[in-house]
């Protein structure tokens, strides 16, 4: 059984904001792997705020208990309608008061050490302005389906992360609480890419290649899965307002594999006028020539095939199967 632990008011204080609505099967989990932390009370302080979007699914009652359970740590916050994701997130960043923020998707768990290498990391980086780790991609069964990126640099530069697209996962993110102001300056929607090359604009970001997180693949209540186009929608826009003022070069790479990794997800818009239009918006707003996107393209299509010949020789020599990499870095 849990305990509470007394906190010395010295300790910098991590506040975790958890976005559910309807996640009434994995909410629970989620949040006891957030009271699971090693370090917790020896090494930093816990907030968990928990932005319940209006569920009706019985999420309510499971994070109402919760809350009782650990009154001191633990603020259930059930909005009065279904704001919305922004929203929901943007009302958890309003109430959050450590010194340290982390953000983790209701249908999403961390691993015990999660936070406690974080801040190391960001100890030993003082002019790094998030760390970010690598996460474990399971099934709605808790099954292993593979990783979620590829090895990564330590340092994340702005233009490393827009020349090779959203391979951060963001129940991963953790970001020190001076970026707080800065992302709630933007009323805009926004997918969770631009606020990683929002805060990758302000200073370099960390990397931990271990997996310290479980990604829920494609879960009922997942935005890729059941709402691609306003994912798709957003992308686009923010490749448009964060690639202002960068090179040519950082412009063409970000746009073209905004591109291709679309039509890997969903090769049936290869005809997609919508589509095709957004692509044609976004190349006229940052200057582009369509034809100079075709070397990109064929640089990243030509990366792409020589990773997948490399993992079928890796297989084929050592017998053994490698594991998935959802999102890979080219």
């Amino acid at each position: 059984m849990f305990i509470e632990k007394s906190v010395s008011p010295s300790l910098p204080k991590v506040s975790v904001c958890i976005m559910t609505y309807n996640q009434c099967h994995y909410i629970e989990a989620t949040v006891r792997s957030v009271l699971a932390q090693c370090g917790e009370g020896r090494d930093f302080e816990l907030e968990i705020l928990i932005g319940d979007d209006h569920s009706t699914d019985g999420s309510s009652e499971v994070l109402a208990a919760l809350q009782a359970q650990y009154p001191s740590k633990v603020v259930w916050i059930r909005q009065p309608s279904n704001l919305g994701g922004h929203r929901n997130m943007r009302s958890l960043l309003q109430r959050a008061t450590g010194n340290y923020i982390a953000h983790l998707d209701g249908d999403d768990y961390w691993l015990p050490e999660k936070l406690m290498r974080q801040l190391r990391a960001l100890e030993a980086s003082p002019l790094s302005v998030a760390c970010y780790t690598n996460a474990l991609v399971v099934d709605e069964a808790n099954r292993f389906v593979g990783l979620f990126t590829n090895r990564q640099a330590g340092r994340l530069t702005f233009a490393y992360l827009a020349e090779r697209g959203n391979f951060l996962n963001f129940s991963s993110t953790l970001y020190r609480a001076q970026v707080k102001e800065l992302i709630l300056a933007q009323n805009q929607p926004m997918i969770d890419y631009e606020i990683h090359l929002l805060m990758a604009n302000q200073a370099d970001l960390c990397f931990l290649n271990e997996p310290l997180v479980c990604y829920r693949w494609m879960s009922a209540t997942s935005t890729l899965r059941h709402h691609f186009e306003d994912f798709s929608i957003l992308y686009a826009q923010a490749l448009e307002r964060r690639l202002i003022g960068t090179s040519a070069s950082i412009r063409s790479q970000a746009v073209s594999l905004y591109i291709l990794t679309t039509l890997m997800k969903r090769r049936d818009w290869l005809f997609h006028r919508g589509f095709w239009r957004r692509v044609g918006a976004l190349t006229t707003s940052l200057r582009l020539a369509r034809v100079g996107l075709i070397w990109p393209m064929l640089h990243i299509g030509c990366l792409g095939l020589r990773r997948c010949l490399l993992n079928a020789l890796t297989r084929m020599l050592s017998r053994t199967e490698t594991s998935n990499v959802m999102f890979p870095r080219l």
